[in-house]
């Protein structure tokens, strides 16, 4: 009876923790922080299946944040998990504090699906939900059996299938554009917006067992994109730039797949609100393309070395290379006369290739339609 009772007590500290008042009819929650805004949301939005969240600030957190962060932070949390059409209520409240009413929530369907699945409540879920999670699902099954539970390969393979299943697209109806954020409608249909690439990410992500979740920011306007915990690290993954939105491209750019901060570009995010702490601890010059490495790519410092790189792997019968050329910004003249002349000899080779700006680098894709007069995989 006694451990029985210590049980239920630790529980409420654990829940005084994440939530500073417990709520009751007439009282609700009281937050300090965004991450309690986050944790309630969550609770009511998902776990709870309420539309609508009305919650205090400390007035230390209502100081300390000002009303226009404070929206502005809300807003983002609201944008990271609903679809569009919620609204929110800040008024003063005693002693400074604020007063918080976010109505009309509804949680995307990549969201419900993923948190769904991870906390068997799919019971919840629309006949279509369920139908486009057990599809889902099948395809992360498939992955799984080729590649290690909880590798970089797994995670590399879900980011691959993405960006070949997806097409990029947007629009200016806002019927259409609710239906493009949909990571079901986007995996049934085969087309999406950046925010169906992050939360199919999200989705199949969760499934596959990784922890990770989902960032409203800004690249040249609103966008979506993620973080994922590898290991010990802390880093982003932005799929909607790894697709090159051209169906004939059948190389994703992975120079947006697991990247610190040394490689954020243009993409901005409320850093009070989305892991900013976490990933300052994280290792910024993580990177995938070094040392050769077989799992897409590898990192040059010269036009010739990259093209040099490629011809190893047409030995090798790979159709397919990318190579990261940091610091400086090269064209397909740096490239022509190379591919010539280092194929010339050899029976019939054919190749075509795409150079992509990002940041200060330049990115190469290679593709063998013929090398030495063999078709290649």
């Amino acid at each position: 009876m006694l451990r029985k009772a210590l049980s239920v007590m630790l529980c409420l500290v654990l829940l005084a923790s994440v939530f500073p008042v417990l709520a009751d009819s007439d009282h609700p929650e009281t937050v300090s922080s965004f991450g309690d805004i986050s944790s309630l949301f969550f609770l009511h939005g998902f776990i709870l299946g309420e539309d609508s969240l009305e919650f205090y600030t400390t007035t230390l957190f209502a100081n300390e944040t000002g009303d226009d962060l404070l929206r502005e932070g809300i807003w983002d949390i609201i944008s990271r998990w609903c679809s569009e059409g919620s609204k929110l209520s800040v008024r003063p409240y005693q002693f400074g504090a604020k007063a918080v009413k976010i109505s009309n929530m509804t949680m995307r369907p990549g969201i419900r699906m993923a948190e769904a699945y991870a906390n068997s409540l799919t019971d919840r879920l629309s006949k279509t939900e369920k139908n486009c999670l057990k599809e889902i699902g099948r395809a992360v099954e498939n992955l799984q059996k080729k590649h290690p539970a909880g590798s970089v390969e797994l995670e590399l393979a879900i980011y691959d299938y993405i960006c070949d299943r997806l097409e990029y697209r947007t629009s200016k109806s806002s019927a259409e554009r609710e239906k493009l954020t949909s990571a079901c409608y986007a995996f049934l249909n085969r087309e999406g917006n950046c925010q169906a690439y992050a939360d199919l990410f999200y989705t199949m992500t969760t499934i596959a067992g990784f922890e990770t979740s989902v960032i409203a920011g800004e690249v040249d306007g609103g966008h979506v994109w993620n973080t994922i915990l590898i290991g010990t690290d802390l880093v982003m993954v932005d799929v909607t730039f790894g697709d090159s939105g051209d169906s004939d491209v059948p190389i994703p750019n992975h120079y947006w797949f697991n990247f610190g901060l040394d490689r954020v570009g243009n993409h901005k995010w409320n850093k009070q609100v989305f892991d900013y702490e976490f990933l300052k601890k994280t290792r910024t010059n993580l990177t995938y393309y070094s040392n050769w490495n077989e799992l897409f790519g590898t990192t040059a410092d010269s036009p010739s070395k990259a093209v040099e790189y490629c011809i190893g792997r047409g030995k090798r019968g790979k159709a397919r290379c990318e190579v990261l050329l940091p610091g400086r910004h090269w064209s397909s003249q740096d490239f022509d006369g190379l591919l010539k002349k280092q194929t010339r000899g050899r029976r019939y080779c054919e190749w075509t290739y795409w150079l992509d700006d990002e940041g200060p680098d330049t990115v190469l894709r290679l593709y063998w339609n013929s090398f030495d007069g063999k078709k290649l995989k």
